[in-house]
């Protein structure tokens, strides 16, 4: 997002941290707010990525607890709360948190404290948070709301070596045909996209849902179906010109190294 976008996001929030007699913001989101803007963190900059993309992308090898820091996780599997290509501070924002204030003092210890087989205080929320590791990078599962919130309490107070503790944890690697295109990508400096469209086209008589995009340099878009877990390419006419007009979130090439375990990452 550009400067000029972001001070926008901070405007806002001075707005809604200020002008509480005009606002029924919630007092526990006003400090989250606060202390998301205000965070000396790297992590908190990068755009968040979608976590769907990766749950088809990979395959479970294990499950366990353990302490995650939280600049490892790198993405969502729900986007209905804050814009397209927001980044962490930005998606704060959207939280609803109603009735947060009155269990400010619950949910901070939550943030703070064990958190196997724990969940959240607010109603409504009856499982615990659930964070699912693609290579070295993880996205959470169950839980996102509150582990945005988490995000920004947190690592405002310790920085980007913020943790959570004992974390439900899903270890899962990256499936060899997914890898296959990735390695590929990164040798030839393509570029990666996810896309997801529930409005139109039939394939294999099947509704495309998922999209992954590959440009390449020199050669023309390729496009694959990954609903189904693995990568099936897209060749007919008229559905690679619908691909063409879906919405889609650029994977980075930093975000592929991790999931591949690659470089320094």
């Amino acid at each position: 997002m550009t400067a000029k976008g972001y001070s926008l996001f901070a405007f806002l929030g001075k707005c809604l941290t200020c002008n509480n007699s005009s606002s029924n913001i919630d007092s526990f989101k006003r400090e989250l707010i606060k202390a998301a803007n205000d965070a000396q963190s790297s992590s908190l900059d990068e755009f968040i990525v979608d976590g769907n993309f990766m749950t088809y992308i990979s395959k479970k090898i294990n499950e366990s607890y353990m302490d995650v820091q939280l600049a490892s996780i790198k993405g969502l599997s729900k986007d209905d709360f804050y814009p397209h290509g927001s980044n962490w501070r930005q998606a704060v924002y959207g939280l609803d948190c109603e009735g947060w204030g009155e269990l400010r003092k619950e949910i901070i210890d939550y943030f703070k404290s064990d958190e196997q087989g724990r969940e959240f205080p607010t109603k409504g929320s009856e499982k615990e948070m659930r964070v699912y590791f693609v290579g070295n990078v993880a996205y959470c599962g169950i839980g996102n709301h509150r582990l945005v919130a988490a995000k920004a309490w947190l690592t405002y107070e310790d920085g980007d070596n913020a943790l959570l503790r004992n974390i439900n944890c899903s270890n899962n690697e990256v499936l060899p045909e997914f890898k296959e295109i990735f390695e590929q990508s990164l040798n030839e400096g393509a570029k990666l996209y996810y896309g997801h469209t529930g409005q139109w086209g039939v394939h294999d008589r099947r509704n495309i849902r998922n999209i992954l995009r590959v440009d390449s340099k020199g050669s023309r878009s390729k496009f694959y179906e990954i609903t189904g877990g693995y990568p099936v390419e897209i060749k007919s006419i008229g559905n690679r010109l619908l691909c063409r007009v879906v919405k889609y979130k650029h994977v980075g090439e930093d975000i592929i190294k991790q999931m591949l375990h690659q470089g320094n990452c």
